[in-house]
Order: C-alpha cells, then structure tokens, then sequence
C-alpha cells in the first residue's frame, strides 16, 4: 500500500435548507396552586381552686368573678369557629354532679352562652370529663372575640378543673 496524500481543502458551505412546517400548539396546561392548608387552634384554660356551687370562671390564669374579667381573646380572623368544648374536673372524695359552659364576646359585647356540657361522674371516678361539638351561629367568632369556661357544681365541690377548645380557623392558602 502507498503513502496517504494530503487532506484537500474544506468546500464552500452550502444553503440553508427549507423550514420545515410549524406543528399544532400543545393543550394548555392547568395553573398550579398552592394547596389550601387547614388550621386549628387549641386552647386550655384551668384552675387549681376548689370550685363549688356558685361556680368559677376560668380563663387568663385567674379566677374572678364575671367573663369579662378573665377571658381570653382568641388571635384570629373574623369567621373561625369554635368545634369542640372539653370540660373536666377533679372530684376530689366524693364524686359530684354538675355543669360546665363556654362563653364568648367581642370587644363591645357581653358573655355569649357558646356551649354547655352536663358532668356526670361515675362512682369511684377521681376525674369526670364532659364533652360537646359545638353547633349553630354562636360558635362563629369574630375578629378580637374572646372566650371562657364557667364550671359549677350542683352540691360540694370539686377540687379543680380546666376547659379545652377547639377553634378551627378555616382554609389558608400558602
């Protein structure tokens, strides 16, 4: 075999080419968002105090006489509702019937009955525990609403006793 010649020189570059056709626009597709996120709040108020027949209203740490005084203003938009009320208290040696309510105003109004649930111990019970889903225009609250739970007892008294809430504050998109 003989010796490879030399590379020849590159040749002109030749035309463009014709485009080819436009093809048909692709569907659209759909517009993402955020998911909307649902929010509860949970609040618990309590004492440490006997309560007895004339009742406690128990709400910002302390126990005074009237809702005003010890209500807590709920951080929320106008429109969260109140779901759920939890009340229990501690019976002490004898077990005791009575009641338990949750109450709410807004910065000019007064108490607003929310909810009640009956305390029904059973024998031998250290604690009793009532419970209601909160239904009807009263648990809607408004901007700077606050609440609190009244709890007495129909004879004696109890020990002490606390209050759950459950606020459901709506969807929030992110």
């Amino acid at each position: 075999q003989g010796v490879q010649g030399k590379i020849g020189l590159t040749g002109d570059t030749g035309s463009q080419g014709v485009q080819g056709k436009k093809g048909d626009q692709g569907e659209p597709g759909p517009i993402g968002q955020p998911a909307p996120i649902e929010t509860s709040v949970f609040l618990a108020l309590a004492t440490d105090q006997t309560i007895g027949t004339t009742g406690k209203y128990i709400g910002l740490g302390s126990q005074a006489g009237d809702h005003d005084r010890v209500s807590v203003v709920i951080p929320s938009d106008a429109g969260a509702t109140v779901t759920m009320f939890v009340a229990k208290v501690s019976q002490g040696n004898t077990a005791r019937f009575g009641d338990a309510f949750l109450y709410k105003d807004g910065p000019t109004g007064a108490g607003t009955l929310i909810g009640a649930c009956s305390i029904d111990p059973d024998v031998g019970d250290p604690v009793t525990t009532c419970m209601i889903m909160v239904f009807g225009d009263e648990k809607i609250l408004d901007e700077k609403d606050s609440l609190s739970c009244f709890i007495k007892t129909d004879g004696g008294s109890f020990e002490a006793g606390s209050c759950s809430i459950l606020i459901d504050l709506g969807s929030v998109t992110p």
